[in-house]
């Protein structure tokens, strides 16, 4: 009996173990909070700080990127789960604490992100926030902190 051919550009369970094992590439200036979950496929920009308890998960080849001086708050969730849906989060964004933000969300340039929105994709690259206040597009300078 002979092998069948493997389909073209077809990895190993060993090649795909071996790419896990690659230490995260973050910029240096990535500020990162107490107990955050971080998926090593998560892009991030210039001088971004993460609060405590951050998750920012994706599964099957999706993509987060976030954007130069983002700040996100404590205890927020951002997935990218789902078939074509990848997160983008512009530059000087922030989002405050106890934000989720679902799969396929968009997040313009200068946006702020009230206190535990959950935010949903929504037409024409805007976001759609849910309850308990609307996000608005507004200018932020972004502080640094110590160690940028």
């Amino acid at each position: 009996m002979t092998e069948a051919a493997a389909p073209r550009g077809a990895r190993s369970y060993k090649e795909i173990e071996d790419d896990r094992c690659q230490p995260m590439k973050v910029p240096e200036s990535l500020v990162i909070g107490k107990d955050c979950m971080i998926s090593r496929d998560a892009r991030f920009g210039e001088k971004c700080q993460l609060g405590d308890n951050v998750k920012v998960t994706l599964l099957m080849n999706r993509s987060i990127t976030i954007g130069n001086r983002v700040v996100i708050g404590d205890n927020c969730v951002i997935m990218a789960q789902s078939i074509g849906d990848d997160v983008r989060i512009g530059t000087s964004v922030v989002i405050k604490q106890d934000v989720i933000v679902r799969p396929g969300v968009v997040i313009p340039d200068n946006w702020l992100i009230p206190n535990g929105c959950v935010v949903n994709p929504g037409p024409s690259g805007f976001p759609v926030v849910v309850t308990p206040a609307p996000a608005f597009r507004c200018n932020i300078e972004v502080q640094p902190r110590s160690g940028w």
